[in-house]
């Protein structure tokens, strides 16, 4: 019976992560960390460097979490 209720426990927990479906093309990184991360609220996105300025990025993200993402 305990390992029903933890199943279970974890059946409703685990759709309830963010999702993030968004598409960068040739979009600079920290604006499309920026955007997943107003996206949704269960992450706060913290970029250190201003150094990433010069990155662009590419990408199809389809319901992918927001640490995959």
């Amino acid at each position: 019976m305990r390992h029903t209720a933890i199943i279970l426990l974890l059946m409703v927990v685990m759709p309830m992560q963010a999702q993030v479906s968004m598409e960068f093309h040739n979009t600079p990184l920290t604006e499309a960390l920026r955007a997943i991360e107003e996206g949704q609220e269960e992450y706060s996105i913290s970029i250190l460097s201003d150094g990433l300025s010069h990155l662009h990025t590419s990408v199809k993200v389809k319901n992918m979490s927001v640490p995959d993402a």
